[in-house]
């Protein structure tokens, strides 16, 4: 029997039992990757959307308080009758607040280091996809080894368990 795995893990002909079970852990294998893959992507997206916003926030607030401090606006505007330097001050204060906010956010939800996670985890479920599709590409179904089979969804467990174990380090911080 020489049926060829298909793109979605089919075989091209009839099948006996052990070519089923094959069958069924390889779709089984290519679901979860394809699963994990799209959580982990999910949450690599939003966490670098949340530190990079954090971060040039924090950066813009900051300029603006250094030209603020730097600049004698006061002196400028000596001719419209009011005190601008309590503005000046004020805005400079709240200024201050929220990059402190924005900074105590960061080491709180840690979203720098998530991203870096859930990227790793994601790359790594990459490699692993790939590889099992290098394995099955154009082998029949009768020469797949269920104990390859198995490593590969030891492999996709481990990542899975390393980023939890990564996860959950964060956030016992």
């Amino acid at each position: 029997m020489n049926e060829v795995v298909t793109e979605g893990g089919a075989n091209s002909e009839g099948s006996d039992s052990s070519d089923v079970q094959k069958t069924k852990k390889i779709d089984f294998l290519k679901k979860e990757i394809e699963n994990v893959l799209k959580g982990y992507n999910d949450k690599l997206d939003y966490n670098l959307k949340r530190s990079s916003r954090n971060h040039h926030l924090t950066t813009l607030l900051g300029a603006v308080i250094t030209v603020l401090s730097g600049l004698n606006i006061n002196y400028l505007f000596i001719d419209l009758g009011f005190a601008f330097k309590d503005v000046e001050r004020v805005t400079i204060l709240i200024f201050g607040a929220i990059i402190t906010v924005l900074s105590a956010s960061k080491n709180f939800y840690h979203n720098k280091d998530l991203w870096v996670i859930f990227r790793m985890g994601s790359n790594q479920l990459k490699e692993v996809r790939s590889e099992l599709n290098y394995y099955l590409a154009g082998r029949p179904i009768s020469e797949v080894d269920l104990l390859v089979l198995d490593s590969y969804k030891k492999k996709v467990q481990s990542i899975i368990n390393d980023v939890n174990k990564q996860w959950e380090s964060l956030r016992s911080k």
